[in-house]
């Protein structure tokens, strides 16, 4: 794969795919951490919401009827 350098000293472009490429691996491991963190966050904010919406229908119901 040949690749050029690019502004940050830890990052390099790939000729044939034009991607970024991040070289320094604890940076890369930092990153997808980070990313499945929020992805976490995400689910968790999403579930309760859920939560949340079978509660009012059910409060809904109960005092409608």
């Amino acid at each position: 794969m040949e690749t050029l350098q690019v502004e940050n000293e830890s990052l390099v472009r790939d000729k044939s795919t034009g991607a970024i490429l991040e070289t320094d691996i604890s940076k890369l491991q930092k990153h997808r951490a980070r990313k499945s963190a929020m992805q976490q966050k995400d689910e968790m904010i999403y579930s309760l919401n859920e939560r949340i919406n079978k509660l009012e229908q059910l409060i809904e119901r109960i005092t409608n009827g």
